[in-house]
């Protein structure tokens, strides 16, 4: 059958072919209802004369949402499962992707030129016409998963331009120097004007380390770097990382959508190489990590929690290093205040510029992190609406005094 389709070059008629298995339909040779089958003739819909009105704008976004693109996202969307890596049957064609629902909420990036590049049997033929009919366009847009990290089809229903938050800056609790130092080298950092040329991407590269104790501000610095810079966030592991072609592929991803990678627990590539035979696989891991990020022309943020010597060959590599220790007290009152100004005004009973810096003030002798003020906020809202009411400070105070006796039975 013939349908509308669109990539970054043509937007035009493209066909497509759908089975209709008489074991799935027609059980016993019986006939089945015609709206039960996946594709039957427009005359037979319920749907009123506006159905054509409603397909022609849904087209239309298809159309607008073409090219190299950072969404917002809220509904359900479709994930591409590949058959397992050690699987294999003689006809490979009798089991081909699949794709599984799951739903969606945050920034997606769309981008069907690189998908198919991953992807190419789901590359599409496209004749260019004239006068394309948008009401045969497809409903989803295909593109990449930054939470689930997946290939995705997304309803264009349900994308929105994204709500940069324009304020990041003055929300990163930092010492002033470090602050200005980052602020200065992300906001300044050009990207390449031709993304898929090596040539101009060699050198480009901007790379900091954020080295300090889980919920020290390390992950947050680099969601607000790509906030105010308006990029996408690619965040990653180790564990997500054990192959060399999976290293090279985050980093390509990254240089083509001019997005900023997170490494979290970056230690295995920082700390001096040795000649054991234990180490050879990580030795090779860090070898091509070096190799690609010689040529990796976008930003890249390395956290670690361990402090150890550095590879030497890594550390010329480095542009900036921050270190981020336990929060003292004016760092933590700044934290607290800014997460219950946070909360709607609706919610609480301590929000609101000076409720919430009198309960700042109330909170900062407990020795938190920014991570566990921010964790202990959302149960004591959580308790306040399984209450039914409005957040007080002694729900925070219940919910810190619960994790300060768990603390005390461990001996913490």
């Amino acid at each position: 059958m013939k349908y509308c389709d669109a990539n970054d070059d043509a937007i035009g008629e493209a066909q497509r072919s759908t089975n209709i298995f008489q074991s799935d339909y027609f059980a016993s040779d019986h006939p089945a209802k015609i709206k039960r089958l996946p594709v039957y003739p427009r005359k037979f819909c319920d749907r009123g004369p506006d159905l054509e009105t409603e397909l022609l704008e849904r087209g239309k976004k298809f159309v607008t949402n073409r090219g190299i693109l950072t969404k917002d996202y809220d509904g359900i969307a479709e994930w591409l499962k590949e058959p397992p890596l050690d699987f294999f049957d003689p006809s490979m064609a009798d089991y081909p992707p699949i794709w599984l629902p799951f739903t969606e909420t945050g920034r997606v990036l769309l981008d069907r030129k690189t998908f198919e590049e991953d992807n190419y049997s789901h590359v599409t033929m496209i004749e260019e016409v004239d006068d394309p009919e948008l009401f045969l366009c497809p409903p989803y847009a295909l593109g990449y998963s930054t939470g689930r990290k997946e290939w995705c089809r997304y309803l264009v229903d349900n994308l929105r331009d994204v709500a940069w938050k324009e304020n990041a800056w003055s929300s990163l609790i930092l010492d002033q120097e470090q602050k200005q130092v980052l602020k200065a080298l992300v906001m300044s950092h050009k990207h390449p004007e031709r993304v898929r040329s090596l040539s101009e991407q060699k050198g480009k590269g901007l790379v900091v380390r954020l080295h300090g104790t889980p919920g020290s501000g390390e992950t947050l610095s680099a969601e607000t770097a790509a906030e105010m810079s308006k990029k996408a966030l690619l965040s990653t592991s180790m564990s997500e990382l054990n192959r060399y072609d999976r290293l090279k592929q985050i980093l390509q991803y990254a240089t083509t959508w001019n997005a900023i990678i997170l490494f979290d627990e970056a230690d295995v590539f920082l700390e001096s190489r040795d000649l054991t035979s234990s180490s050879t696989t990580r030795n090779a891991l860090v070898a091509v990590f070096l190799k690609h990020l010689e040529y990796f022309s976008g930003i890249l943020f390395l956290t670690t929690n361990r402090f150890s010597s550095i590879d030497a060959a890594m550390k010329s590599r480095i542009h900036l290093s921050l270190s981020f220790g336990p929060p003292e007290a004016e760092v933590r009152r700044q934290i607290w205040k800014q997460n219950l100004e946070a909360v709607p005004i609706d919610d609480t009973d301590i929000g609101g510029k000076e409720l919430s810096s009198q309960a700042a003030d109330d909170l900062i002798h407990h020795k938190l992190n920014g991570r566990e003020i921010s964790n202990a906020l959302n149960t004591a809202r959580t308790l306040a609406r399984f209450e039914e009411v409005k957040l007080s400070l002694q729900h925070i105070e219940t919910v810190l005094k619960v994790g300060q006796t768990f603390g005390k039975h461990i001996g913490a």
